[in-house]
């Protein structure tokens, strides 16, 4: 789990979703009626994955037929969990509690993706696949803590709870992350474990800024994640770690921090090419710094 597959489905870009969906469930009501259950409840976890799969792809996350297929989806997954038995088909099970997660979050439908969530995590820890154990867990957790982040997010569902629940499932990720080996991921490429580890300490980082109490250890994973992201030479993640520090420092009330943070994310913009973001970056440090019209002092920064 984590590595994007389409289970033999070949699609272009704009994928006809009906007719691949619809193909799907027919093939799911004609292994019904050959009374071969399982592989009835392979075929919906399957297209449930490749939907989202193709969600993750589109360019709008609010989409209507991506939403309207979500929603069927979920439907049918529901069912294949009832043609199931724990014991002997662990592996599906998880696989389509973790697919219903996924979909109810793109859904915002926050109870269900975390009731899900948790169903999932339950599942992965009474498999005997030691072998994809760490992995799952980790993948497990980490929606988890994305779920509670999203949800935080939104103001109508938000709570302060949120917050903590976050940091608790990214420090529960945190933890996998440490005891896992290359080898735990999937078709792993040399950087992976490290890039797991930059997105925990960013995570964790940023969740902890927002909880007054956890703000010294949110300052370590911030600054642990900027410094991943430099050896990574993944310059989008290092600028974002920049912009999350300097929030942390302007809670905390040390401006000449929030300075410094600001200076060396305007660099990494400047240095790396991310010309969309410097103009934002620059009315940023503004506000910090001679109080005179930011365009100018901005055209004065990229000319030098």
């Amino acid at each position: 789990m984590g590595k994007k597959v389409t289970y033999g489905i070949e699609y272009a870009k704009k994928p006809n979703i009906a007719k691949v969906v619809k193909q799907h469930i027919t093939q799911y009501h004609t292994l019904l009626s050959e009374k071969r259950s399982t592989k009835a409840a392979e075929t919906i976890v399957n297209i449930t994955e490749w939907v989202l799969d193709v969600s993750d792809e589109v360019d709008d996350p609010e989409d209507e037929e991506i939403l309207h297929y979500l929603l069927y989806v979920i439907k049918y997954s529901i069912r294949a969990v009832k043609l199931l038995e724990p014991e002997e088909h662990a592996d599906l099970l998880s696989r389509a509690h973790n697919n219903m997660c996924q979909c109810y979050l793109k859904l915002h439908i926050y109870a269900s993706a975390i009731q899900h969530g948790l169903i999932t995590i339950n599942l992965f820890k009474q498999r005997n696949d030691e072998s994809r154990m760490k992995s799952n867990l980790q993948n497990a957790y980490k929606i988890l803590g994305d779920i509670y982040f999203t949800k935080s997010l939104n103001k109508t569902e938000s709570r302060y709870s949120d917050y903590e629940n976050a940091h608790k499932f990214y420090k529960l990720e945190k933890d996998v992350i440490d005891s896992m080996v290359l080898s735990d991921i999937e078709d792993p490429e040399q950087d992976d474990l490290k890039r797991l580890e930059q997105s925990s300490h960013f995570n964790l980082g940023v969740m902890g800024s927002k909880i007054p109490s956890l703000y010294t250890q949110a300052e370590k994973n911030l600054q642990a994640a900027i410094t991943l992201a430099h050896k990574l030479e993944d310059f989008s993640a290092e600028r974002s770690g920049w912009w999350e520090l300097g929030n942390l420092y302007k809670r905390a009330g040390q401006h000449d921090n929030v300075k410094f943070c600001q200076n060396e994310e305007f660099n990494v913009t400047k240095k790396h090419g991310f010309k969309q973001d410097q103009f934002y970056c620059f009315q940023e440090k503004s506000k910090y710094n001679v109080p005179i019209c930011p365009f100018f002092c901005f055209l004065i920064e990229l000319w030098n």
